[in-house]
């Protein structure tokens, strides 16, 4: 038996895997940028 909240997590693992790399987020750095400039866009909000 599984709990439900690992059964989602899983779920949705397999549903993003290979995502951040479609989106060109190969490194840690490449994902503080994104986030960097996402806070910029809600900040000016």
């Amino acid at each position: 038996m599984m709990n439900a909240t690992i059964y989602a997590l899983e779920t949705l693992q397999r549903a993003m895997e290979g995502e951040a790399e479609k989106a060109g987020l190969n490194s840690e750095e490449d994902i503080l940028a994104l986030c960097r400039e996402v806070r910029v866009e809600v900040e000016g909000s």
